[in-house]
């Protein structure tokens, strides 16, 4: 039989240690005085007065019996066995109280078996979501079947997807960069309530492919200016970004992450001028950065889904001087807001030229009335010359 493993433990007393300080200096003590016995008249011996505390009560209880003739002798007997007391307490006045090193050599060990289960346990990894992509059997097409939120019945199982829904990015939070978070958070919030909305960024599910579920994302704009009820439209002069990953479940929360990091060209409206012809344009601005996209399926207080997307990355330093914000026609550059801002080598190749960044996105879902099926994500717009003027 394999010998249990044991843990020995010593066992340190503190009740012990308060009992013995008790012994010492408590009440009982204190009862004799330690003044030496009186013998009654009859009361025989007199207690020894080394009796010390304990044995001056014995004492005193048998001399007061004394008066009493043959009671007193039986009070005698008192003072004796108050002598015989004293000589066994003779010796507390004098103890000292013992330390902690004398306590614990004093106390015997405590052996405490430790299971053999628990020291081969397995230390657990570290955790990693898992994927979601396989679910129950299911029957497509049955009106009955129920595969739970944001999944559906493909291909006879119960997977992923929140497909057709599309959705308009409706507020923003810039979690990185720190130092700017505020500033470009209330910004962004500027270009998202002002009508019409400056900014239209679209998200739209594509289902699944070969290389992972797909998201398109990218700039829109409403099928009928100035009334988004209308429904609204990818704008096809600019890029649409195709992003991969796959779903996975975080604890219970099902979260798509696209695969690895991706390199992102948006263009951004910026200024509107007057070309040569006498007629207004839009100049558009190029934003590049290298992201990677996590998004997060969820039903509001009215159980309406909307998403939760979250791009975090990095931007160099040249694309970030080259960004203008423009608030009607006031021009506000991206660098405005970060010259308190660190930077640092984000891609790894020995310069520091990039700054971090990582936004916080909620899409409210929207009607999508776009006949193109087209989503090019190199897609480059054309700019009018005048946009070239300062």
């Amino acid at each position: 039989m394999a010998k249990t493993p044991r843990t020995t433990m010593r066992a340190h007393s503190a009740l012990l240690y308060i009992a013995l300080l008790a012994a010492a200096c408590g009440d009982d003590g204190a009862t004799g005085g330690g003044k030496t016995p009186d013998a009654g008249p009859t009361g025989g011996t007199a207690p020894d007065a080394s009796g010390g505390s304990v044995g001056g009560s014995g004492g005193d209880v048998g001399g007061s019996g004394g008066a009493g003739g043959e009671t007193g002798g039986t009070g005698g007997t008192g003072g004796q066995t108050g002598g015989a007391g004293g000589q066994t307490g003779g010796s507390v006045p004098d103890a000292s109280v013992p330390d902690a090193a004398e306590l614990d050599a004093a106390l015997p060990d405590m052996n405490v078996a430790v299971p053999d289960a628990a020291l081969d346990a397995a230390i657990p990894d570290a955790y990693v979501p898992t994927p979601a992509d396989a679910g129950a059997a299911c029957e497509p097409g049955d009106p009955d079947q129920l595969c739970g939120p944001f999944s559906q019945c493909l291909d006879a199982v119960c997977r992923p997807d929140i497909t057709p829904g599309v959705f308009r990015m409706a507020s923003a939070n810039i979690l990185a960069p720190a130092t700017a978070s505020d500033a470009l958070t209330a910004a962004i919030q500027v270009a998202l309530s002002t009508s019409p909305p400056a900014i239209n960024f679209l998200i739209e599910p594509a289902g699944y492919a070969e290389a992972g579920y797909r998201f398109n994302v990218g700039n829109g704009r409403p099928l009928v200016a100035g009334n988004p009820e209308a429904g609204f439209v990818f704008n096809h002069q600019l890029p649409i970004q195709n992003v991969y990953g796959t779903w996975l479940n975080d604890m219970g929360t099902l979260r798509y992450e696209q695969n690895g990091t991706g390199r992102f060209t948006i263009f951004a409206p910026g200024r509107t001028i007057q070309n040569g012809a006498g007629q207004n344009v839009t100049c558009w601005n190029e934003i590049g950065a290298t992201v990677q996209v996590s998004v997060e399926p969820r039903f509001d207080d009215a159980g309406d889904l909307y998403v939760r997307a979250i791009a975090d990355g990095f931007m160099s330093v040249t694309d970030a001087n080259e960004i203008v914000f423009y608030v009607g026609a006031q021009p506000i550059p991206l660098s405005q807001f970060l010259e308190n801002e660190p930077i640092v080598d984000a891609d790894g190749d020995g310069i520091e030229n990039e700054y971090f960044f990582t936004i916080e996105i909620d899409a409210l879902p929207i009607t999508l009335n776009d006949n193109n099926p087209a989503r090019e994500p190199e897609q480059v717009p054309e700019q009018d010359p005048a946009c070239e003027n300062p």
